[in-house]
């Protein structure tokens, strides 16, 4: 089975995916951000303003790790991706979507937390915090913001299950556990 979580950016997909995994027995991952180089080919804004096309992203390395989970007879295979059944090869694979309805706010409260306090160590260190952090928040409300709406009217309609964001990610995955059995 095929389970794909899909939220904006801080909405709580790979929490609730990693909290998944340790539910259910027999289950693989797959994570957006692990996949390296120009998956879109422009700036995520522009491809929004464009009119927000799921398909324009080129996910040929997601989709075979996922065909290749199912050959090795993984019986859950849960993809942390913002998508839902948007992207039509994936939209071909999954079997449940699932969408993380997170107000925007909290999506940035989490994605600051994230990148700013709890930093990946594999990741660049951000030089000037703040001044790094006023540029984002600048290009949140002149740019982002409006991507991410969009995306939340392109993607949430194409998802399955629907659930709140702002529900623990051991809540989230009970509710998932309890919709797939």
């Amino acid at each position: 089975m095929v389970i794909t979580v899909s939220a904006v950016s801080g909405g709580g997909k790979t929490s609730t995916v990693r909290q998944l995994l340790s539910m259910l027995e027999n289950s693989a991952a797959v994570f957006f951000d692990s996949y390296k180089g120009d998956l879109l080919g422009m700036d995520y804004c522009t491809w929004s303003e464009a009119g927000a096309d799921a398909n324009a992203w080129h996910l040929e390395p997601l989709v075979r790790d996922i065909r290749r989970y199912q050959e090795e007879g993984y019986q859950y295979i849960l993809v942390d991706y913002p998508f839902g059944r948007a992207h039509r090869e994936v939209a071909g694979l999954a079997d449940l979507a699932v969408f993380l309805e997170t107000p925007l706010d909290v999506a940035m409260a989490r994605r600051v937390e994230r990148d700013y306090c709890h930093r990946d160590p594999s990741r660049k260190p951000i030089e000037n915090p703040l001044e790094h952090l006023s540029g984002l928040m600048d290009f949140y409300q002149k740019r982002q913001r409006n991507t991410y709406l969009a995306h939340i009217a392109t993607v949430r309609p194409t998802c399955d299950l629907v659930l709140s964001g702002m529900e623990t990610p051991q809540e989230i995955a009970a509710r998932i556990v309890e919709k797939i059995r």
